[in-house]
């Protein structure tokens, strides 16, 4: 118990609910993720054809689509449907596009990309979303935010959310591990996030919450809130 502390309820849970019951600090969306399991949000969330689809991309690597993550996600109402999660390594835009995209199906509407998709690469003259466009994709590109104000966005937009726990789990499982680096010589947890495996992920969830923002009403959003807690 001296060493895990808090901790202890939630890696060794007398039953099953106490596992939910101990908030990680240093977790940045610990709290989010114990209430979206509580309401039953983390379940089988299938794919509606009559409503379009939304992406949402993280692409780094020295090359196109070294490493890529994409979110996929329908709104109705205030829901946020998150249907589908994949991830791709060593896979130029063009192989991402045919080999993930198009097999699926879905009614793809607009691809939110990261800022610097912008940026012309000197090898070939075009930027990601250049590329992108020339294979028939709508693309936007959200607005650069600090990471903090980003995750502060998904927090905003976390409460909205309905995820498929099958499609996603891979998903899930970065989000429970993105969390504040540790810092030896202060003893304590600093106030930016680890770079882990985990954190390409994360961003890609950045991205598409800011995206999101202005499609969310706060008051609404804010009375949710406030139900859930009490």
């Amino acid at each position: 118990m001296d060493i895990l502390g808090k901790d202890m309820h939630r890696e060794y849970p007398s039953y099953p609910e106490e596992a939910f019951n101990v908030i990680l600090e240093w977790v940045y969306y610990e709290k989010e993720l114990m209430m979206a399991r509580k309401q039953k949000r983390i379940c089988k969330v299938p794919y509606d054809e009559n409503l379009p689809v939304y992406t949402a991309w993280d692409l780094w690597g020295a090359g196109w689509g070294d490493e890529t993550a994409i979110w996929f996600y329908q709104m109705y109402g205030k829901e946020i449907r998150v249907i589908d999660y994949r991830e791709g390594t060593g896979n130029s835009l063009s192989e991402i596009v045919y080999t993930v995209l198009k097999p699926r199906w879905y009614r793809l509407e607009i691809n939110y990309l990261p800022h610097d998709a912008v940026v012309v690469e000197l090898g070939t003259g075009k930027s990601r979303v250049e590329v992108l466009e020339d294979l028939w994709l709508e693309c936007e590109v959200v607005p650069k935010l600090s990471i903090a104000d980003g995750i502060q966005a998904v927090r905003e937009v976390f409460w909205s959310l309905w995820i498929d726990e099958s499609k996603c789990k891979q998903w899930i499982k970065c989000l429970q591990n993105y969390r504040r680096e540790w810092d030896d010589k202060w003893g304590t947890f600093k106030q930016r996030p680890l770079h882990n495996w985990a954190s390409h992920w994360a961003d890609a969830m950045r991205y598409m919450a800011v995206s999101l923002q202005e499609e969310l009403d706060d008051s609404v959003m804010n009375k949710a809130i406030v139900a859930n807690w009490l």
